[in-house]
């Protein structure tokens, strides 16, 4: 099922990843959530966070794959850290807008200052 819509969000924008890459996609997404103690339902939230990312206009299609597992890292790690009640959609715009703001470089992005942001009034 997520395999598929790996495929298909990407090629939807223009970038070619292999079976290779999708399988080491599924992967992180699998080790991201039991790293995390998460449990997710269905890939809902990650479709939208892949198709935001993959229209992104820093989006390195040339190393994509690796930006997406990375950017999942992020995004499972933020889902950890905020309470339930922080929808998927506002989750994904702060990890988009901070891929945005970081130039296409996740290395860049401060996931402790995403997580204090989150906790001001």
């Amino acid at each position: 099922m997520f395999e598929g819509a790996v495929g298909c969000n990407f090629g939807a924008v223009g970038v070619a990843v292999t079976d290779q890459e999708i399988f080491d996609i599924e992967n992180q997404r699998n080790e991201s959530l039991r790293s995390h103690g998460l449990l997710e339902l269905d890939s809902r939230a990650l479709e939208v966070l892949l198709t935001f990312l993959g229209q992104a206009p820093v989006f390195p299609c040339y190393y994509a794959a690796e930006t997406v597992c990375e950017l999942i890292e992020l995004y499972y790690a933020l889902r950890s850290s905020y309470s339930p009640e922080v929808g998927d959609p506002e989750l994904i715009e702060k990890n988009a807008a901070s891929f945005e703001s970081s130039e296409g470089s996740v290395d860049l992005i401060d996931l402790d200052a995403l997580i204090i942001f989150s906790c001001d009034p």
